[in-house]
């Protein structure tokens, strides 16, 4: 993968730890009340037609692809269609991990690979003495996902680290997504390629309450996820042997961020899970000597819960021409090749051996070798995190953000584009004409200018309220000309979802998100 690591023993590769992205302003950063987000405003992917856009708004891309048959490609086709219909192989699922600062994300995790057999005995044992050394024995298992230096030192996760496991149904790729203030993008590129979550919050007294007040991050966190497609939460309430247990404790933090959670638009898709991170109680499973979590829980573990995620729908996506965002560039280390590039699948399916263009760049590359879980394969589909070793460029040409594609239906590259956004709480300056913000589209990161505010929208019912505005405040529904500083990779969100939402961001503070709905100036091809 990304780097090598003993950590995690063959086949399954070490941790793939994402190239570090430009971090956003150290400045305190406030985030949007419960009523910023609603499930009627940026919805996950059950919804056909978000934010109330009629179908005449949502234009699907014209261009007219003529491509020879290609008799190799139609039999791949048709055995990734056989293997998604007949359920032969495990489910695959992006499962990202948020949540405020130390509420023991990495930790969870961790301590789940270790129990699962990711880590060697003689890795852990490692690791707990070099924690302790250091003054951060807590941190032992934390340290399987944090692999920097700086992470080590600081406690805290700086990028995201992925890697893998399986369950007996799903084969699960894990982002471990950095829960400061400072590393909100690194976030944001974690969750867009994530289909479900893990949102960790602080069960310790005071612990939880931080995370969840104004100026924490659990409110962020949430909302950006919603914002960016995560369609199910599974909240685990960790450090429950910090307050012995106490089903009164897990009740009253449930009781507290469930209103929250339903007017982000996660309502009746959570599931809430006591555990702690370090003990280990309850990741897999449950300790027979642990009689006082027992007496009131009955239900799955994390581990059991993860396995019990319904499929993603990835298969129509199947359909489409290639997409595969970066979010990783590394030499390549799987096969000598020279370049890797990490990232997902958005659309289409690629086999080894195929031609495709690397955008912004427009240079043809060829696929050498395709990772997946740990393993080489000869071929990968819409909705799997992969590596792919190519021929044909250098390491420092290639970027966070650039998009592989089908040379023959490239993806859009422009500048200005239409949108519809809704705005957030924290919008404590309005927006005008000529505003600039920073535009967070899948992995990358770009300032941007409000160039026009066409009309402002009832959210309920998608008719224009007022044409023109000279502002918007917050909880606003709008249409937006948005130009960004430079060219980057983007879609209608009706044809590729995740390169057609984006996020505004502005002094370290999210206040805003918004979907693609017209392309305005393109990129000659």
């Amino acid at each position: 993968m990304g780097k090598s690591s003993p950590k995690v023993p063959p086949p399954k590769g070490s941790p793939r730890v994402s190239t570090p992205k430009p971090k956003s302003s150290p400045a305190p950063s406030p985030v949007p009340t419960p009523l910023a987000l609603s499930s009627s405003s940026i919805p996950g992917d059950e919804a056909p037609l978000p934010l109330n856009i009629s179908i005449t708004d949502l234009k699907k891309d014209k261009r007219d692809v003529k491509q020879c048959p290609d008799p190799r490609k139609s039999q791949i086709k048709a055995q990734i269609e056989h293997s998604i219909n007949s359920q032969t192989d495990k489910c695959h699922i992006n499962l990202v991990v948020i949540g405020h600062v130390d509420a023991g994300k990495s930790t969870i995790m961790g301590h789940l690979l270790y129990k699962l057999g990711h880590v060697d005995a003689k890795v852990m044992h490692k690791y707990a003495k070099e924690s302790h050394q250091m003054g951060k024995g807590s941190f032992q298992y934390a340290w399987v996902l944090d692999e920097h230096d700086t992470e080590r030192e600081r406690g805290i996760t700086v990028d995201v680290a992925v890697t893998s496991f399986t369950t007996p149904t799903k084969a699960v790729t894990l982002l471990d997504a950095p829960g400061h203030r400072d590393f909100v993008p690194n976030m944001i590129s974690g969750a867009a390629q994530a289909d479900y979550g893990i949102l960790v919050l602080n069960a310790d007294v005071g612990g939880f309450e931080a995370g969840f007040k104004v100026d924490g991050q659990t409110r962020e966190h949430v909302v950006l996820a919603k914002s960016l497609g995560v369609e199910f939460l599974i909240v685990a309430i960790n450090k429950m042997d910090l307050v012995d247990w106490s089903q009164q404790r897990y009740e009253e933090v449930i009781n507290n961020i469930t209103d929250f959670l339903d007017k982000s638009g996660f309502k009746n898709k959570v599931s809430f899970v006591p555990c702690s991170g370090f003990s280990g109680e309850n990741l897999a499973s449950i300790s027979k000597t642990n009689t006082k979590l027992l007496s009131w829980y009955k239900g799955p573990s994390i581990y059991e819960k993860i396995d019990e995620l319904p499929p993603p729908q990835h298969g129509k996506d199947i359909q489409g021409h290639f997409r595969f965002i970066v979010s990783d560039v590394y030499k390549d280390a799987i096969s000598g090749i020279g370049v890797a590039v990490g990232g997902r699948i958005e659309g289409g399916f690629v086999s080894k051996g195929d031609k495709l263009l690397l955008q912004t760049l427009n240079e043809i590359v060829t696929v050498k070798v395709i990772k997946f879980q740990g393993n080489f394969v000869e071929w990968a589909y819409a909705g799997q995190n992969v590596d792919i070793g190519i021929q044909g460029v250098d390491s420092p040409q290639i970027s966070i953000g650039s998009v592989l594609s089908d040379p023959m239906a490239p993806t859009n590259v422009c500048t200005k584009f239409q949108s519809q956004i809704i705005t957030f709480s924290e919008l404590h300056v309005p927006i005008l004409r000529g505003s600039q913000v920073m535009f967070h589209i899948h992995s990358l990161n770009v300032p941007a200018t409000i160039r026009r505010i066409l009309h402002t929208i009832d959210k309920k019912t998608g008719e224009i309220l007022q044409k023109k505005p000279k502002a918007l405040g917050p909880h606003a529904t709008a249409v937006v000309v948005i130009q960004v500083e430079r060219p980057v990779c983007v879609e209608l969100y009706s044809t590729y979802r995740q390169l057609g939402r984006f996020t505004l961001r502005d002094s370290g503070k999210t206040i805003g998100a918004g979907i693609v709905t017209k392309l305005i100036t393109n990129q000659p091809k």
